[in-house]
């Protein structure tokens, strides 16, 4: 999986690369069923309004047949992170249900 980060106005922090790294091994153990041969990419994006106090999160996840974007934002940096990605990881979810139901429905259909 192709993994970019970028920040703006926001220091890189060991904080920050340690909630990354949690949520980013969330996301890839999810969607380690759908990377067969096909590419995956994960765009993370924060950004830090320089007239507020207020981060913004923004995550796009590039799968085979389908692209998840996700936005947060919050007043602390780490909740609008864990924010983001418990909604990404959602999104993945059903994703995956949607999928192995549509798979169920085949093998039912080849059995018969």
């Amino acid at each position: 999986m192709r993994i970019d980060i970028s920040l703006k106005n926001i220091a890189s922090t060991k904080v920050l690369q340690d909630i990354l790294e949690k949520d980013i091994s969330k996301v890839k153990r999810r969607v380690r069923m759908l990377k067969k041969d096909e590419a995956l990419h994960l765009i993370i994006s924060g950004e830090k309004n320089p007239h507020k106090e207020l981060f913004s999160v923004s995550l796009k996840l590039f799968l085979p047949h389908k692209t998840i974007k996700v936005e947060e934002e919050n007043k602390n940096l780490a909740k609008a992170f864990n924010g983001a990605f418990a909604a990404l990881v959602k999104q993945i979810d059903k994703y995956k249900h949607m999928l192995e139901r549509h798979l169920d429905k085949k093998r039912t259909f080849l059995t018969k």
